[in-house]
């Protein structure tokens, strides 16, 4: 028995391993990114004065939400966001549900809950212990790290229309006749080809999401490798992310 749970456990270690680096995107060490907001920040940007954790701004080991590991902010609510569209967008007339107003994934949820231009930085569920409240911002920590600039700054929130299509099913997409046989065959990838080429995929119907293409924990500083700015999964020199979907 204790021969069996010692194989067992080397197993179980090893898969965790061979899980980890399957995932792994880039250099990892959010410490030296923007994405670091405690006193340790390598960057002049929106940080705490009186906080040193790193991680706490993000995740918690106690009280976080479900919606991601351990997260330790609220997240936006998942109908409250504009998509991107276009003339040539074929999204809408694929299915009813894939609206400019559709649902937004958890997985994308989590990155909005800083990154939809109406939270603030310094409200967390669960304050970092080492000071027992919500961190203090040097400069203030409101509507700091935000999608859209000129639209938070003319009061608008939720704006996803000038950025890339997210929440949206990958399988119906390339599913459809005007990619699979129709005027615009082959500009896709299939899931296997994209997600060989690195692109992270969301559930069932393989849905493309923020952390389709960005990791919130590369380091893309001078130390790490500045290739994978802004926190991409991958480099995008000649638009080698960009075509791990788009065959053009």
């Amino acid at each position: 028995m204790k021969r069996f749970v010692k194989v067992t456990s080397s197993l179980a270690v090893l898969m965790v391993v061979s899980a980890v680096c399957a995932w792994a995107k880039g250099p990892a060490n959010v410490a030296n990114t923007i994405h670091n907001l405690s006193t340790s920040a390598p960057t002049m940007w929106y940080y705490s004065d009186n906080v040193t954790q790193i991680c706490v701004f993000c995740h918690t080991p106690h009280g976080g939400r479900i919606e991601g590991p351990l997260w330790n902010r609220n997240v936006p609510a998942a109908n409250g966001f504009t998509h991107y569209t276009s003339n040539t967008l074929t999204l809408q007339s694929a299915d009813p549900a894939y609206t400019t107003g559709r649902s937004v994934g958890d997985e994308s949820r989590l990155c909005l809950s800083c990154h939809d231009g109406s939270a603030t930085l310094d409200h967390l569920i669960n304050p970092p212990n080492e000071i027992g409240a919500n961190p203090v911002f040097i400069n203030g920590g409101v509507n700091q790290a935000i999608v859209d600039v000129p639209d938070v700054q003319d009061g608008v929130i939720g704006n996803l229309s000038d950025d890339h299509p997210i929440s949206f099913s990958y399988d119906t997409i390339v599913g459809q006749a005007i990619y699979s046989t129709g005027a615009r065959a082959g500009e896709l990838h299939s899931v296997a080809a994209a997600t060989t080429n690195g692109v992270r995929f969301f559930g069932a119907n393989n849905r493309v999401e923020c952390s389709s293409c960005h990791d919130p924990h590369v380091d893309y500083s001078a130390a790490g490798n500045p290739d994978y700015a802004p926190f991409l999964i991958k480099p995008n020199k000649g638009s080698n992310l960009c075509r791990a979907c788009h065959n053009k």
